[in-house]
């Protein structure tokens, strides 16, 4: 409002001084000799004179309005991203959760951070809700403007899963599975991570996918895990990309089809992961699902290597040391073993 109020006063002035010279004599006498159907005394110019006023001043009535509705609008709000505003705590909120705006961004006016939080707990204490859980949990785990805590983080996600947040059943599978602000438990992760990966996650689809390969928290069993893999992959999740790749070259859950594990080794090496840039260079070295190709098998072990991958630093070194696919050089073989450690 504040910037139309401008627009509109800038309007104003614009037309006064229009009218002012208009009403010089050397501009009348110009119109008077050129444009003598605008001159002084014809009902055109009459018409449009009477225009020119009426709009002036409606523009100068607007413009008042939308100054004085914007300075005041101006005074009490939260910028959000330097663009967005809430007038309230309440509106902050509804602001961050219906847009999405990243907590990060916000900068904050009038009120403080600790407002937030402490508003936060009080709607999650009266009212159960959980986007406030869910947002505390957040700020907690990542340490945005509060000291990092992530046993706090893990205490609001749990209150917001069991008030309700299904989105939030993912970051209890993380905690459980990794051991983040409780202790580490197989069993427990996959219970959450299920829950979430059935809802769409890809991250839980990824993690759950390994948990059926390995056997860990759940009973082994390859087929769900190439499910799973498959589910996440489709989603462009780069790990669950190398590890349906993996399953289409050992035969997990499937036949194997070592086409299919490439394309996929090489969709999630596009995407930067280090473990499918490994298992190109793999591949090419020992020629095991493709023909062998020294060249290419350096390119992805210096990809892998450079991204930091140990067992790629320690292949790269065995490249060097031998010359192939790349020129002898026993000074890059040592830096490259010195790296695998």
């Amino acid at each position: 409002m504040l910037v139309f109020g401008i627009i509109l006063m800038v309007l104003f002035v614009f037309l006064l001084v229009f009218d002012v010279l208009i009403n010089l004599s050397f501009i009348t006498g110009f119109i008077d000799s050129y444009l003598p159907f605008l001159s002084a005394t014809s009902p055109i110019a009459s018409i449009l004179k009477l225009v020119i006023y009426g709009v002036t001043v409606l523009f100068l009535i607007l413009g008042i309005i939308f100054l004085i509705l914007g300075v005041k609008k101006k005074n009490r709000v939260i910028y959000i991203d330097g663009k967005r505003a809430a007038r309230s705590i309440e509106e902050f909120y509804d602001i961050h959760f219906n847009e999405n705006i990243e907590v990060k961004d916000i900068a904050l006016k009038k009120i403080t951070f600790e407002q937030i939080i402490e508003f936060a707990k009080k709607k999650s204490f009266e009212e159960k809700d959980n986007k406030y859980e869910a947002f505390l949990g957040n700020l907690y785990f990542y340490g945005i403007n509060v000291t990092k805590d992530r046993v706090e983080a893990f205490k609001w996600f749990k209150l917001a899963v069991e008030n309700g947040n299904d989105a939030v059943k993912a970051h209890l599978g993380y905690c459980y599975f990794n051991g983040v602000g409780v202790e580490k438990d197989f069993i427990m992760a996959t219970y959450w991570l299920k829950q979430a990966a059935e809802l769409g996650d890809p991250w839980s689809q990824g993690c759950l996918g390994f948990c059926y390969l390995s056997g860990k928290g759940i009973a082994k069993d390859e087929s769900s895990a190439f499910y799973w893999f498959n589910e996440a992959a489709n989603k462009g999740y780069a790990y669950a990309m190398t590890q349906l790749g993996y399953c289409y070259e050992k035969g997990c859950g499937q036949e194997a089809d070592y086409e299919k594990a490439i394309e996929w080794y090489n969709k999630a090496a596009e995407k930067g992961d280090s473990q499918a840039m490994f298992y190109l260079g793999v591949s090419y070295d020992r020629g095991i699902i493709v023909n062998k190709d020294y060249d290419e098998a350096f390119k992805w072990y210096e990809k892998a290597a450079k991204a930091g991958h140990k067992g790629a630093c320690n292949n790269l070194a065995v490249l060097y040391s031998t010359g192939n696919g790349c020129k002898k050089d026993d000074s890059l073989a040592k830096y490259w073993l010195e790296k695998s450690k």
